[in-house]
């Protein structure tokens, strides 16, 4: 939370870098009328391009083709849709489900609790670079997961996140 109670010594502010949760995030984002700091956004940013590494590796060594074609179905929704709402709902459940096929229990946990915070973030990428740029980064990594190219998915997965947050297409000004 925001404070710590200490019997008889009195209330004080708590260091939320140390004693936060991503409860502690929503809340900020809630305060700041659903917006985040740039230092906010690098850091979430970051944090996932770190965990995707792993999710890739794992998803390509474990998905059957009948998991791929499930990822794909999202791809299809997703170059149909014309709701900014539902496209990111769609692109987030495309990650969920890549995360959850990677069969490692707290990479999808952790994902799915960032959904808040990440929609927001897509959000803006759609405001910056608009809603066609975001879902073909999303085809894109789905069409190098498709391949079988690991290490492909993976700097793509580095090049288009860390994008985001630096260079031309970033949501950081």
């Amino acid at each position: 939370g925001f404070v710590d109670v200490i019997p008889r010594q009195g209330v004080f502010i708590a260091d939320y870098v140390h004693k936060g949760s991503v409860d502690t995030l929503v809340s900020m984002m809630r305060y700041n009328n659903g917006t985040l700091s740039p230092r906010q956004i690098r850091s979430i940013v970051e944090t996932r391009a770190a965990l995707e590494q792993v999710a890739i590796e794992d998803f390509m060594r474990k998905a059957t083709s009948t998991q791929m074609k499930h990822l794909g179905r999202y791809i299809e929704r997703m170059s149909k849709e014309k709701d900014d709402v539902i496209l990111v709902e769609d692109i987030q459940d495309f990650f969920h489900e890549m995360y959850a096929v990677s069969d490692n229990v707290l990479l999808p946990l952790i994902y799915h609790s960032f959904r808040p915070v990440g929609t927001q973030i897509y959000y803006q990428c759609i405001k910056v670079n608009t809603r066609n740029f975001v879902y073909e980064c999303t085809k894109r990594q789905y069409e190098l997961l498709l391949s079988g190219n690991m290490q492909a998915a993976k700097q793509w997965s580095h090049e288009y996140l860390y994008g985001v947050i630096s260079g031309s297409t970033s949501i950081i000004k």
